[in-house]
């Protein structure tokens, strides 16, 4: 079916290659491939994606489909043991992103961005560097959410970085995000109880 869609676009564009439907399409046929564990191809339609995106944006823009294109190319080349590439790519997205958005300290895309390019780290062991990365991304999320959201990306970055404190002996901050997650649960807990006396 991806296929098809963009052999129609071809058919309607014609030999105008370098246009944004076009680059949609390769983005939805390698995100199958993907899927599929076929990161080969996968990569090879990434590539040219990318390659269209700033063909369409400009090879210095800012844009978030050039954002997104970085994003599911660091996946995919990850995936092929690619460590370094893959990290690379993670980083211009984030940085992409940062400045499509103007919201530094408190885009969702932004902060997932970061949660990711942390497995890279990790494998890479690089350990205190995914560890920054990790702290920004609840940094992030907490300044959306409110620090003592209860948000699922918010508990699963907080358990990540538990872990990851235990891994390292750092127990005082194991125990302090422990009490923090703690916490925001009452809190949660009191205002459920409040919203339903208040009915």
């Amino acid at each position: 079916m991806q296929k098809r869609s963009l052999e129609m676009r071809q058919e309607i564009h014609g030999h105008d290659k370098m246009h944004p439907d076009f680059a949609d399409s390769l983005n939805d046929l390698a995100n199958v491939y993907y899927d599929q564990e076929n990161y080969e191809e996968a990569a090879k339609l990434y590539e040219q994606c990318l390659d269209m995106d700033r063909a369409v944006h400009g090879p210095n823009s800012m844009h978030s489909d050039i954002a997104s294109t970085l994003y599911n190319l660091a996946n995919v080349y990850r995936k092929q043991g690619k460590l370094e590439a893959s990290l690379q790519m993670h980083k211009e997205s984030v940085e992409m992103r940062r400045a499509t958005h103007c919201l530094y300290k408190s885009h969702t895309d932004v902060a997932f961005s970061i949660w990711i390019s942390r497995l890279v780290l990790f494998e890479q062991k690089k350990q205190d560097q995914a560890v920054e990365w990790l702290e920004l991304s609840v940094k992030m999320l907490q300044n959306l959410h409110g620090r003592s959201s209860m948000h699922p990306h918010i508990t699963e970055l907080l358990l990540d970085l538990a872990d990851v404190y235990g891994e390292q002996g750092r127990r005082d901050r194991t125990l302090e995000i422990t009490e923090q997650i703690i916490e925001a649960d009452e809190t949660s807990d009191k205002e459920a109880s409040s919203h339903v006396a208040g009915k």
